[in-house]
C-alpha cells in the first residue's frame, strides 16, 4: 500500500511540475532609444495569453537601467497582417508589433503603422 501512495505521489508531482513550465516564445534586439546609445529588449510570449517585457536603456548616464514588466498579450488580424499587442487590456500602456513571419517581430505606432525609419525596429526569435 505504502509503495501505490509513493507512485501515486511521485505521478502527482510530476503532473504539477510540468503545468508550471509555460510553453514560449523569446524575442530579442536593440531598439532605438532617443536618450541613450540603444534600447536592448527581451521580449517573452507565453502560450497562456501573458509576456514578459525587459527593456535595458543602454549606456545612459548613469550606466545601463533594466526595466521589466509583465501583463497580457493578445494575437490580432489587421488588414490581413498578425499583429502582437502587449498590454491590450491597458490603452495607455499599449505595445503593437507586427509578425512579418514567424522569426520576427517589429515595433508599430499605437494606430498599428509601420513606423518609417532606416533604424532597426526589429526583434528577432531567440528559440523555436
Amino acid at each position: 500500500m505504502y509503495k501505490k501512495l509513493g507512485i501515486l505521489s511521485l505521478l502527482f508531482l510530476v503532473s504539477l511540475l510540468s503545468s508550471c513550465v509555460q510553453p514560449k516564445i523569446v524575442y530579442e534586439g536593440i531598439l532605438p532609444c532617443a536618450d541613450c546609445s540603444g534600447l536592448k529588449t527581451e521580449l517573452t510570449l507565453y502560450n497562456n495569453g501573458t509576456f514578459f517585457l525587459k527593456e535595458t536603456y543602454l549606456a545612459t548616464r548613469d550606466g545601463d537601467q533594466a526595466h521589466t514588466s509583465s501583463g497580457k498579450y493578445r494575437r490580432i488580424k489587421d488588414r490581413g497582417r498578425e499583429i502582437v499587442q502587449l498590454n491590450y487590456d491597458k490603452p495607455e500602456e499599449i505595445y503593437n508589433f507586427i509578425a512579418p513571419d514567424d522569426d520576427h517581430l517589429r515595433v508599430l505606432d499605437k494606430q498599428l503603422n509601420e513606423i518609417d525609419t532606416p533604424m532597426n525596429m526589429t526583434l528577432d526569435k531567440i528559440n523555436n
